[in-house]
């Protein structure tokens, strides 16, 4: 299998592999592949590196078929896979005889992608949290809390994360670079009210601020914990809690995130009580993150009813009750109803 490992190596022309640089009858020359990959040497960028090397195969039309931890390797910070003897171009066959009939089952069955996973959690002990935030994935939406509308089996946020996710909404990463953008998050601690599996949390973590997620239904909360028990993520918290309940006793934070969840605190608890959260909201923060949704969604009947289903009318709202006086559009969702994510501030 000379020619895989030599054909591998060329295809993949030093990226997440050694560099291919010359072959004989009987053995391949390639550049130095650093060390085996281990827990101590793994990179904290380790997650990302996985869908790094999964395009890479992909965009290749290269199957490795033997990612286990031992092929694994870490170079100048870059994990690099070893020993492409086993691989194979995408759709066509597999060699044979093969070595073992068992493992190329599992490698039919389950591809490079899962066996890339299997390896980092194996070389990680990560195989408990994996199995827990895959069930919980899995679990959700399968029960429909008040105010839930995540579809059974699909997430409701995006998250920063390789994963082999299907989401109810796209496009939390675009919100969140938006805020980016506009507010400096390093350092400051904020408040992210209706934050479902967390995706905006994490989000706003990975570009420097501490969050604490608020969040009433539980397989969502399930969600949110797993990810952040499976990537070991310590600038995130989350607090089961409805919207109201969590604002009462909330303290001053540097920013609040108040997202599409107004709505459903105007259907479900009333327009009085959804003006009160933006009063309180006024009182522990000079910096408001918020979605106009003008009346689409399941909840959107209430939005209407209360004639906030325009931005002039929806705006007046928050800046009657919060107190705050500059307004930022900072995006449009047009694949969303052309929801409208805004900045507030004093």
């Amino acid at each position: 299998m000379l020619g895989s490992e030599i054909y591998g190596l060329q295809v993949m022309e030093g990226i997440h592999a050694p560099q291919y640089i010359s072959h004989d009858k009987i053995s391949v020359t390639m550049s130095d592949a650093g060390v085996h990959l281990t827990a101590e040497n793994m990179p904290v960028d380790w997650d990302s590196q996985i869908g790094s090397i999964i395009h890479r195969l992909k965009k290749t039309g290269l199957r490795h078929n033997d990612i286990i931890p031992r092929n694994m390797m870490i170079k100048d910070g870059e994990i690099k896979l070893i020993d492409f003897s086993m691989s194979t171009i995408i759709g066509q066959p597999f060699h044979q005889p093969w070595p073992n009939n068992r493992l190329l089952k599992i490698i039919q069955r389950d591809g490079d992608e899962k066996m890339l996973r299997r390896a980092i959690n194996y070389i990680l002990n990560k195989q408990n949290e994996w199995k827990e935030l895959q069930t919980a994935m899995a679990a959700i939406g399968t029960v429909r809390s008040p105010g839930s509308s995540t579809r059974p089996g699909w997430m409701y946020h995006d998250v920063p994360f390789c994963l082999p996710q299907v989401t109810h909404r796209k496009n939390t990463g675009a919100r969140a670079r938006a805020i980016r953008d506009a507010y400096n998050l390093n350092g400051k601690h904020g408040l992210d009210l209706g934050c479902s599996v967390g995706g905006m949390s994490f989000w706003l973590n990975r570009f420097g601020a501490g969050v604490l997620g608020v969040e009433r239904d539980p397989q969502s909360l399930r969600v949110a914990h797993a990810l952040k028990n499976y990537y070991g993520i310590g600038g995130v918290a989350f607090v089961d809690d409805s919207i109201w309940d969590a604002l009462t006793y909330a303290r001053y934070n540097d920013f609040v995130v108040y997202l599409s969840t107004f709505m459903w605190v105007l259907k479900e608890r009333g327009l009085d009580v959804a003006k009160a959260t933006l009063k309180r909201i006024g009182e522990i923060t000079n910096v408001l993150f918020f979605e106009t949704s003008h009346g689409d969604a399941m909840a959107g009947g209430a939005v209407k009813a209360a004639r906030l289903d325009s931005k002039d009318a929806m705006d007046a709202l928050v800046r009657e009750y919060t107190g705050f006086t500059n307004i930022k559009e900072l995006y449009i969702d047009k694949a969303w109803n052309n929801r409208r994510l805004v900045m507030f501030t004093r």
